[in-house]
């Protein structure tokens, strides 16, 4: 009893952050020096908001957009998941522009049942 006391009460110490969805990424933490690419970690401001960030490896890019070639466009930088008591956010940075003709979709899939097969079976 004593040991799940302990565990919550560290736990409620801790908490995600609010994110104005603006398309400024000013209400997330500042991007980390020297991070490990290729590794989920939670980083953490001074009052103890915490934010999920993966830094993925340089130029993986995809290879199966429409036009059928490595697309620079597409590859993944880093992702960011924090919350709030009502909602998720994600932070989604991808090398180089979006803009023009094809550019890249991000999809995030989130089982809301815990049901197999009781979802899309597909992204598109």
């Amino acid at each position: 009893m004593a040991v799940a006391a302990l565990v919550l009460g560290i736990g409620s110490s801790a908490y995600a952050h609010p994110v104005t969805v603006d398309g400024d990424a000013a209400d997330w933490f500042a991007a980390p020096v020297g991070s490990a690419v290729n590794v989920g970690r939670l980083q953490r401001d001074a009052s103890g908001g915490g934010e999920i960030v993966f830094v993925d490896a340089d130029d993986d890019v995809r290879n199966d957009l429409a036009t059928g070639m490595a697309n620079e466009i597409a590859d993944l930088r880093e992702v960011r998941v924090t919350a709030d008591a009502t909602n998720l956010y994600f932070l989604v940075d991808l090398d180089g522009t979006t803009d023009g003709a094809n550019p890249p979709m991000v999809q995030i899939a989130i089982d809301l049942d815990r049901t197999a097969d009781s979802g899309a079976r597909f992204f598109a």
